[in-house]
């Protein structure tokens, strides 16, 4: 295993430094990128598919993009209830 995978692998499990559920969106996707970023993507409601909202140096800064593009969802829709 790669020392990047290593490094995900401990951020993203059970008891690790990250909440258990941080890596887990209903709205979005965090992958790899072949330069050692990450990209934050999000489902648009319209189309159902995935669209990038940017590239980050780690996985928290991408989750961080993810919840407050859902917030911004949110708080652009009152009336509806998640």
């Amino acid at each position: 295993m790669s020392s990047t995978r290593a490094a995900y692998a401990r951020l993203t499990r059970k008891g690790g430094l990250m909440p258990r559920n941080a890596s887990r969106h209903n709205i979005g996707a965090i992958r790899r990128l072949p330069s050692g970023g990450y990209q934050a993507r999000v489902r648009d409601p319209l189309t159902d598919r995935l669209v990038s909202i940017g590239r980050f140096r780690s996985v928290a800064d991408a989750d961080k993009a993810i919840a407050a593009a859902d917030e911004a969802r949110c708080a652009a829709s009152p009336g509806t209830v998640n």
